[in-house]
């Protein structure tokens, strides 16, 4: 008398397999660069799939995966759950392989998948990143990320330096503007920021909001030819930029 109720619970735990593995994607693909240079030892290769679809807001990370790597083309498999996926959304994989938290090359082009006609297989080309420079003084840059998150934007955050610490913010919204103490890797910005007082939409406010919280988690920064990063208090990296052209 018990082999059917054990037929049904088998049958019930298919049912629940099949309906679970129906809701998992996923992203694959290779990471390459063209430089013919060896990767340093312990090197590793960090690949993101990411949500690009508000303009007015950062990515939202959908999975991430990092690979200790000897060389390329390294293999990736980024699994995702299909219920997060809009297919009235667009999503992009980016990657950067580090060594010693130095970013040693990065992904610069967008590469998009799944949705809109995209792939779900992609091999990202990444580029080398130049090597440290010596000062802010007299340099632009654009903000590309905040925490992690990739802004996607019809207006571009900028970031001025001046001499002597000066510095100009364009958030999107109003402009902030000061003196940073900056030091050999250290800065800190003022608490209370001068600031326009415009009103802007909502969304444009919000990022405002971003860029002024992370700045006053800023502790330091890392700087080469084109790429910028001020880190907060762990070593944490809370704002990406790049030199403006």
């Amino acid at each position: 008398m018990d082999y059917p109720f054990k037929t049904i619970s088998l049958a019930c735990a298919t049912v629940a397999l099949s309906t679970f593995a129906a809701t998992a994607g996923t992203v694959s693909g290779t990471v390459t660069y063209l430089e013919r240079i060896a990767l340093p030892p312990e090197a590793t290769l960090t690949v993101r799939l990411l949500d690009v679809s508000r303009a007015d807001a950062p990515s939202m990370e959908l999975s991430t995966k990092v690979y200790a790597l000897n060389g390329v083309p390294q293999p990736f498999s980024l699994e995702y759950d299909d219920n997060m996926i809009d297919p009235r959304f667009t999503y992009s994989v980016d990657a950067e392989i580090e060594h010693m938290d130095e970013v040693l090359f990065r992904s610069t082009s967008a590469y998009l998948v799944i949705t809109r006609d995209a792939p779900s297989e992609v091999d990202i080309v990444v580029q080398k990143m130049p090597s440290p420079r010596a000062t802010l003084e007299d340099t632009s840059w654009v903000v590309t990320s905040i925490g992690g998150n990739v802004i996607v934007a019809d207006r571009v955050p900028m970031v001025e330096f001046a001499q002597n610490g000066a510095f100009a913010i364009q958030t999107t919204c109003n402009n902030l503007g000061g003196e940073a103490e900056i030091g050999e890797g250290t800065i800190t910005f003022p608490t209370n920021m001068p600031t326009t007082m415009m009103a802007c939409e909502d969304p444009y406010m919000r990022l405002q909001g971003d860029i002024t919280e992370a700045l006053l988690q800023v502790t330091g920064y890392t700087l080469s030819d084109t790429m910028l990063a001020f880190t907060n208090e762990a070593g944490i990296e809370v704002m990406e930029m790049q030199e403006s052209k």
